[in-house]
């Protein structure tokens, strides 16, 4: 399994002499993402064709792989990208001394 990431930004602010005070915000962020899984090694999911008898005396398959749990076959493999961006703005206002506003 193999994961990576980027991730770039950029916040930007700046305060003005409005009243008591105004502060205007923006920014935004871009991140990338990559996921791979990788085929394992051939002897967690190849069928060796072995079986096993039961209490009846059949023949019963056994399961694949190792562990009950077959490996990650080449025809599982994976290799996805994801791209996510964001935008902000965000305003301040000190209406008075004792009252903010922000959205």
């Amino acid at each position: 399994f193999l994961y990576s990431q980027n991730t770039s930004n950029i916040d930007l602010s700046k305060s003005f002499d409005w009243r008591s005070g105004l502060n205007f915000s923006f920014g935004a962020e871009l991140r990338v993402e990559n996921y791979q899984i990788g085929a394992g090694e051939e002897a967690s999911y190849i069928d060796g064709g072995s079986v096993f008898i039961n209490q009846d005396g059949e023949e019963i398959p056994r399961i694949a792989g190792a562990q009950v749990f077959p490996g990650i076959q080449p025809d599982n493999e994976l290799n996805k990208f994801r791209t996510n961006s964001s935008f902000y703005v965000d305003v301040e206002a000190n209406v008075t001394d004792q009252w903010l506003v922000q959205g």
